[in-house]
């Protein structure tokens, strides 16, 4: 609208100037030498004017258009190669997002040559040799990349990954670490990335540390950080529990600050102070564990803590337990145990009352049960229970009590799993109950020694030796819905 005003404008300018050139009482005489004077308006002579600058600037512009005629060509060919690279650009990234490795390698080099921003083209090229698993391609257009501005932390990103599936964890290590000191927003992949290599790797100390820096930079939260850090500092001492027991009660004494309801800190701090004869601070440890999270294992233990206390019979240590965490069916179990153990047979069959009401009981509850039975002489409801516990299901938690009494004896792997279970969902790992292998039989003697001098030796392989009927422990039957090997 404002155009079509402005050109109105210039026109009537036009019109008024030509009336008043027209009325101006001058002429223009063109003199020819022997021949006759050419003489002109204004107005007539302006239009000449115009007319000839018009023909010279239209014959200026073919000339020069002429000239330049060569250069335009070539930049329509480049234009038409740029926009047909960025078809291929983006063809390409679809291909290999749809898994289609062959178009996606032919379009990537089209996008390398012709694509206008190269680093897309580096990205797609690195993408297509990812999914062939041409990890020394890929980490050269990802070492290009990261030279590119704006793109060094996707091509780090890059070069971490390919790293990590070559097996080359120092380099990855390396990159990870070099995207985690960056100024700036970095997002979250490098600490992700470092921290889950170190735990892969089983250095916890060092995985540790990468967790106080993500946890500095909000890569975390605050919770599932202490959660993470004290499975770490528990698995760093089960490690070294052999060679360096001080170290070890010390992480563990962290560990318990940090998580007290990891039940290993407690279980393997407990044993080492038991072996230090510090049957006091050892009560104190299980007691701060069972209040946050009982578990069997801990009832273990303190039987032990008090029959090296000098007073057995006081048990004041399981009291102290039965005291902490009153309303969990742990504690439940632990009264009937002591009733158990002071010939109380109502006391822990009203104990046990509890776990017996809405749900079917597990078969450790119903080997209780059996055993409470055949102590009164009741053979035929004895009977029972023991038919009932032997199709009635495992508790997870009573099979990470091994056979030997000792408990939370995982391998690397299973401590690795474990900062991730716990650390981001507060839940413990069974593997003992995955895979179905035999516990400690409920109704035997559940008490295990502390740790002796020899027991902190490094463990060197024992070829194993035949037992009798009597040294084995009898392992509670399978639930009636297991599957071996499923």
């Amino acid at each position: 609208m404002i155009r079509l005003v402005i050109i109105g404008l210039v026109l009537v300018a036009i019109v008024l100037g030509a009336l008043w050139l027209n009325d101006v009482p001058w002429r223009v005489v063109l003199e020819r030498e022997n021949q006759p004077d050419y003489a002109f308006s204004m107005t007539g002579a302006a239009a000449i004017m115009a007319l000839l600058g018009a023909v010279i600037a239209l014959l200026w512009s073919l000339f020069i258009g002429a000239l330049r005629l060569p250069g335009r060509f070539s930049r329509m060919r480049k234009r038409s190669r740029t926009r047909k690279g960025n078809d291929a650009l983006a063809s390409g990234l679809l291909a290999v997002e749809g898994g289609n490795l062959k178009d996606a390698k032919k379009l990537s080099q089209k996008a390398l040559s012709d694509a206008e921003d190269e680093r897309l083209a580096l990205l797609l090229d690195a993408r297509t040799a990812e999914q062939e698993a041409d990890w020394t391609r890929a980490e050269r257009a990802y070492a290009e990349l990261a030279r590119k501005p704006g793109a060094h932390l996707a091509g780090l990103k890059g070069l971490t990954g390919a790293a990590v599936k070559r097996g080359d964890y120092s380099m990855a290590i390396e990159r990870a670490k070099e995207a985690l000191t960056m100024k700036g927003e970095t997002g979250d992949w490098p600490f992700k990335s470092l921290f889950e290599i170190y735990v892969a790797r089983f250095e916890w100390a060092d995985a540790r540390k990468v967790l106080n820096t993500g946890e500095s930079k909000g890569h975390i939260d605050a919770a599932a950080a202490r959660r993470r850090r004290g499975v770490l500092l528990v698995a760093e001492a089960h490690d070294i529990m052999s060679a360096d027991p001080e170290g070890a009660e010390r992480l563990l004494g962290d560990a318990l600050r940090l998580t007290p309801g990891l039940p290993a800190a407690a279980f393997h701090l407990a044993r080492l102070q038991l072996a230090r004869d510090e049957t006091k601070a050892a009560s104190s440890t299980l007691e701060t564990a069972w209040r946050a999270r009982p578990h069997p294992a801990i009832a273990i233990i303190a039987e032990r803590v008090d029959e090296a206390s000098g007073k057995p019979a006081a048990r004041k240590t399981m009291h102290l337990l039965a005291n902490a965490n009153k309303t969990h069916r742990e504690t439940a179990l632990l009264k009937a145990d002591l009733a158990i153990t002071d010939g109380d047979w109502d006391g822990a069959e009203k104990a046990l009352a509890p776990l017996l009401q809405g749900t079917q009981p597990t078969s450790r509850v119903c080997r209780l049960m059996e055993m409470i039975h055949r102590a009164r002489d009741e053979d035929k409801a004895a009977r029972d229970w023991g038919q009932k516990a032997a199709n009635a299901p495992r508790e997870p938690e009573w099979s990470d009590i091994e056979t030997d009494g000792s408990a939370f004896d995982y391998a690397k792997e299973d401590w690795a799993r474990l900062v991730y279970v716990y650390g981001d969902g507060a839940q413990l790992i069974h593997p003992r109950h995955e895979t179905y292998r035999a516990e400690l039989d409920v109704v035997r003697n559940r008490a295990l020694a502390a740790p002796t001098a020899q027991d902190l030796e490094p463990k060197k392989p024992q070829i194993a030796s035949k037992k009798t009927a009597v040294d084995e422990p009898t392992a509670t039957p399978p639930p009636v819905d297991y599957v071996k090997d499923r």
